[in-house]
């Protein structure tokens, strides 16, 4: 027992070293890495992962929230905000 609470302590300190990299941006993969705080920018992502680039589709999340100037999700800045940019 001892021994998986070791590789768990480990592991969890190497964590910045256990990222996954989907585009050539630190700032998205940050955000698209921070499940714990933003699980849904990781599900946009996946639901834009369809019949278009990975690079791309997994860029959109941060594209969104750039545009909203917040990873939060409020309907109502959803709805005011003008995604034709």
């Amino acid at each position: 027992m001892d021994k998986i609470v070791l590789l768990g302590k480990e592991r969890y300190e190497q964590r910045e070293a256990m990222s996954v990299y989907f585009v050539d941006d630190k700032k998205t993969n940050d955000l698209l890495n921070d499940i714990e705080n933003n699980p849904h920018v990781y599900v946009l992502a996946c639901l834009m992962d369809r019949q278009i680039k990975a690079q791309k589709a997994w860029a959109i999340p941060q594209r969104v929230f750039d545009i909203l100037g917040t990873h939060e999700i409020d309907n109502s800045i959803i709805l005011q905000t003008n995604f034709s940019k």
